[in-house]
C-alpha cells in the first residue's frame, strides 16, 4: 500500500503531494533483517489454530520471537483453508483472508484492544545481521494491512531497536519510547499491503535487535471506524516485508523529477548536476502506489559534471491516478530509486483544467462537463498540509478560487474528490 515529512529520525508516509516537491535519490543497500518475511520456520510445530502463549510461536519461527507473554499468529500457505492460521482462512474465528505479499508467510499483531490482558498487547522481535552503525542512516519499512474483519484501525505501530533482545512476563504492553513510530493516517486497507516507511539514524552503537508492535495503551491510540463485524476487541495488523537497510548518497545530484499531464500523455522529466558510473535509468508506473512496473529504459551518461535533463513521455497512461518513479542503474549494477510523482489526466468526461497556472490572485477551476454528484476540492502544500477545502455543488463546470492573498509563492496541489472519480492537479502560486 510510498510519499516524506522528514523530522530528527523519522519520516512517514503522508501524501503523494509531498514528493512531487523536491526530489533526493538515495541508494537502499543490503537489508539487514534476518527474515525480513517470516519464511524461516519449523514446519513441524507451526499451528492450525492460533497460538496461545509466546513459547508456541517461538518454537514455530527460526529467527523471530515474541518479546513479551502476548501470543502473536503466524500464518503460512501449507495449512488448509479451515485452519485459522491458513492465509485464505475459512475459519469462523479467522481474522479475514489476506495472501502473503513475499513467499508463503508472514505475522499478525494486536495492536489494540482487551483479551488476556487490558490492554492486550502483541509484538514480533527480530534480529539484524550486523549491528547499525552510529550516525549512518537506515531505511526502516515494513507492509502492514488490516484484518478483514476488523472494526477499526490504529495507529502506534512502532519499532524499538535494543542490543539484546528483549524479555519480559505476561501478555500486557511493553510501554516504552519507540524509536520509531507511525502516527500518520490510521491504515484501513484491507485488501493491498501498505508500506509504513521511516529513516533512522542511530546514536547508541550495538543495535543489532528490533521490536515491532504498539508500545502504547489504548487510551493513547488513536482509532478510525473500518467496515468490520469485530468489536474494539485484539484488533489485528499482519506484517510483511519488514526492511532496516543503510542509506547511501548516490554519485549523481538529481535536482528536478516531475510529471506533468500534456493532453491525454504523461510528460516525465529528471534532470542531474553530475553522474558518476551511471548506466542507464528505467522508469516505473504504478496505479496504486506499491506495485510498479517498468515501461521504459533511458540510457545515462556515465560520468559528466553538468547539468543534463532527461525527459520521457508515456503515451498510453493509465486512467486515474497514476504514479511514477525513476530506477538509476549504475555500471556495476548497483540501483536506487526516486521518490515517487502522482499524476491524473484528462482522461474521462469528467477531466478538469486550472486556469491561470501559475497565478496570482484567483485561479478557475473548470470541468468540461458538469459533475454529476457532490464532490470535495482542496487545495494542499507541499507538506500535505490543506491551505483550503470546499463542498463542490453538484452540476458545477467552474469554480473560481479567490485564495491568492492567503498563500505565499511556492508549489501546491489542487485536488478534487468525486465519487466516480479523483483528479489531481500542480498550482503554482506567484
Amino acid at each position: 500500500m510510498k510519499p516524506l515529512f522528514y523530522s530528527k529520525t523519522v519520516v512517514q508516509w503522508s501524501s503523494v503531494f509531498v514528493l512531487l516537491c523536491c526530489t533526493n535519490i538515495k541508494s537502499f543497500t543490503q537489508n539487514l533483517v534476518v527474515d525480513p518475511s517470516f519464511e524461516n520456520v519449523n514446519l513441524g510445530n507451526l499451528r492450525c489454530s492460533w497460538y496461545t502463549s509466546a513459547a508456541q510461536f517461538n518454537s514455530a519461527m527460526v529467527d523471530w520471537t515474541c518479546p513479551t507473554g502476548g501470543s502473536t499468529d503466524i500464518f503460512h500457505t501449507s495449512f488448509a483453508t479451515s485452519c485459522y492460521a491458513s492465509p485464505f482462512s475459512t475459519n469462523a474465528a479467522s481474522s479475514g483472508v489476506q495472501a502473503p505479499r513475499t513467499g508463503n508467510s508472514y505475522c499478525n499483531l494486536v495492536t489494540y484492544g482487551n483479551g488476556g490482558c487490558s490492554p492486550w498487547r502483541e509484538y514480533v522481535q527480530g534480529r539484524l545481521s550486523s549491528a547499525m552503525v552510529v550516525g549512518q542512516q537506515y531505511e526502516v519499512s515494513m507492509y502492514v494491512t488490516l484484518g478483514d474483519k476488523m472494526s477499526v484501525g490504529t495507529n502506534n505501530i512502532g519499532v524499538k531497536f535494543s542490543t539484546n533482545p528483549y524479555s519480559q512476563a505476561g501478555n500486557c504492553g511493553y510501554y516504552t519510547t519507540p524509536d520509531l513510530n507511525y502516527t500518520g493516517p490510521i491504515i484501513l486497507d484491507k485488501v493491498n499491503w501498505v508500506q509504513i516507511y521511516f529513516t533512522y539514524t542511530p546514536t547508541v552503537a550495538g543495535l543489532d535487535n528490533l521490536i515491532i508492535g504498539n508500545f502504547f495503551n489504548d487510551v493513547a491510540t488513536s482509532t478510525a471506524p473500518a467496515a468490520g463485524v469485530r468489536t474494539v476487541n485484539t484488533i489485528r495488523y499482519y506484517i510483511e516485508d519488514v526492511v532496516v537497510a543503510p542509506i547511501t548518497a548516490l554519485p549523481m545530484e538529481l535536482t528536478n523529477f516531475e510529471v506533468n499531464c500534456e493532453a491525454s500523455k504523461v510528460a516525465v522529466t529528471w534532470s542531474t548536476l553530475s553522474e558518476l558510473d551511471n548506466d542507464y535509468f528505467e522508469i516505473e508506473r504504478s496505479e496504486n502506489g506499491f506495485d510498479f512496473e517498468s515501461i521504459a529504459t533511458i540510457p545515462g551518461n556515465k560520468n559528466k559534471n553538468n547539468l543534463l535533463e532527461y525527459n520521457w513521455t508515456d503515451d498510453q497512461p493509465l486512467h486515474g491516478t497514476a504514479y511514477y518513479r525513476v530506477k538509476q542503474n549504475d555500471i556495476n549494477g548497483n540501483f536506487s530509486y526516486s521518490e515517487m510523482a502522482a499524476v491524473a489526466c484528462d482522461l474521462s468526461e469528467q477531466a478538469i483544467g486550472v486556469f491561470p497556472n501559475p497565478f496570482d490572485q484567483n485561479v478557475n477551476i473548470r470541468f468540461w462537463n458538469p459533475i454529476e454528484e457532490d464532490g470535495r476540492l482542496r487545495v494542499m502544500d507541499c507538506t500535505g498540509r490543506v491551505v483550503h477545502e470546499q463542498v463542490i455543488q453538484a452540476q458545477s463546470q467552474a469554480i473560481d478560487l479567490a485564495i491568492g492573498q492567503k498563500l505565499t509563492a511556492g508549489v501546491y496541489f489542487i485536488k478534487v474528490d468525486l465519487q466516480a472519480a479523483s483528479y489531481t492537479r500542480k498550482l503554482i502560486k506567484k
